[in-house]
């Protein structure tokens, strides 16, 4: 593959993915996935993860196996999210750790740091020496940043931090880049039914009340597709094509 720019960038998937095409629920482990894909003709990607992954990139560093998520999560066999875990949990800290050791020889002076996971890739940031001119983040939750150079999901969580999280610290070069999706994945349908589709975690904070709401309010049947950890139906979801 040729390569039209000259940058490199080590990419960090979030240490509780497997980096396979199946986790399309976790918005974080396809923004990484997406990164890489929409990337990897104009920079070099490191990527780091697990020995399974699907992430597109030029170099694949090992950083995560089965046997720690195991001893984490419990059986990951079984359909899981990582919505109970906190990120210094025992996969974070290997994860980070691996990391670390592994830009010892990998990293060029220069080179670009991703990271999209806040506080849990906080660690890498603080303990491997670089350019922080050169590191930059991509924020979708409410996990502080970790970065001076930062990218957001949406207004919202920009408008979060810049009045909340570092009041009166204004950010001119905080930009907003919604997350993307890869349309191969979907299949696209003409006959159409009548109903609203709610896609997420069925809590508060993604808005599930408000769709409720709007189906009494309206008549109109709401399904939704949820990843919750206490769905025992919960299934595989399709690849990213």
């Amino acid at each position: 593959m040729k390569l039209r720019g000259k940058y490199r960038c080590h990419v960090f998937d979030i240490p509780y993915s497997t980096g396979e095409a199946w986790w399309t629920f976790c918005g974080h482990s396809v923004k990484v996935y997406t990164f890489c894909l929409m990337m990897q003709n104009d920079i070099e990607i490191i990527y780091y993860g697990h020995g399974k992954s699907e992430v597109p990139c030029h170099e694949h560093v090992v950083v995560m196996d089965d046997e720690i998520l195991n001893i984490t999560y419990g059986d990951i066999e079984k359909p899981f999210y990582w919505e109970d875990g906190h990120q210094d949990d025992f996969a974070h800290r290997i994860f980070s750790s691996n990391s670390v050791d592994a830009l010892r020889r990998t990293y060029n002076d220069g080179d670009f740091m991703f990271f999209v996971w806040g506080k849990g890739h906080k660690y890498i940031k603080n303990n491997f020496k670089h350019n922080l001119n050169f590191s930059f983040e991509h924020i979708g939750h409410f996990s502080h940043p970790i970065c001076e150079r930062r990218i957001y999901n949406s207004k919202y969580i920009r408008g979060y931090h810049e009045g909340f999280v570092h009041a009166n610290r204004s950010q001119y070069l905080d930009f907003v880049i919604p997350n993307t999706i890869v349309s191969d994945s979907l299949e696209y349908s003409d006959s159409k039914e009548d109903y609203m589709l709610f896609v997420g975690r069925v809590i508060p904070l993604k808005g599930v009340e408000i769709a409720v709401q709007l189906s009494l309010d309206t008549g109109v049947c709401l399904l939704y597709t949820s990843p919750s950890p206490r769905d025992a139906t919960l299934s595989r979801m399709p690849a990213w094509g």
